[in-house]
C-alpha cells in the first residue's frame, strides 16, 4: 500500500475515465 492511497485512487479513476472516453469514441 502506498503512502497516499488517495492519489492512487484518483489515478485509477482518471485512467478509467480516459479508457471510457477512448472506448466510447471507437
Amino acid at each position: 500500500m502506498g503512502p497516499q492511497p488517495v492519489e492512487f485512487l484518483i489515478g485509477t479513476l482518471v485512467e478509467g475515465l480516459k479508457r471510457g472516453e477512448i472506448t466510447r469514441r471507437s
